[in-house]
């Protein structure tokens, strides 16, 4: 018989060499006792140097993430996401390789002569597809 708290996750997001597990795996107290041998094992499985577990959103103004690096020196992550390079901490910076069909329809704007602006200041993740597909003259992030 398998218990709940004994299943492994079915779903991970890879940002490069790090693996972002949700936010409920691995947290029974029986898992804790395995210490960083658990976290050595799910590197082999995965083939990663590194393990983070997602964390609730914060109810701050900013939305803060609570990802906490788990295995690995740090959160700096290498994520390319429809050719394009986004460079960002984990535990610092939300990410969703999602949203794909919104950022093809932003792309598709022809926005030749103007200013791009990203008014959530983060990394480029809606206009950096914009950018690189228009070749606009200035993006300002």
């Amino acid at each position: 018989m398998i218990f709940p708290w004994m299943r492994c996750p079915k779903k991970w997001l890879r940002h490069g060499d790090l693996v972002l597990l949700p936010s409920t795996a691995f947290t029974h107290k029986l898992w804790h006792q395995l210490g960083q041998d658990l976290w050595l094992a799910c590197c082999s499985a995965l083939q990663c140097a590194r393990i983070a577990r997602n964390g609730p959103v914060a109810r701050d103004h900013f939305r803060s993430p609570t990802a906490k690096l788990l295995y690995g020196e740090d959160g700096w992550v290498t994520h390319v996401d429809n050719g394009i390079r986004y460079t960002f901490d984990i535990t610092k910076c939300m990410f969703s390789p999602g949203n794909v069909s919104e950022k093809l329809r932003i792309s598709r704007f022809d926005c030749r002569h103007e200013t791009v602006v990203d008014l959530y200041a983060g990394i480029g993740y809606f206009t950096g597809g914009h950018y690189k597909i228009r070749n606009n003259k200035l993006l300002t992030s």
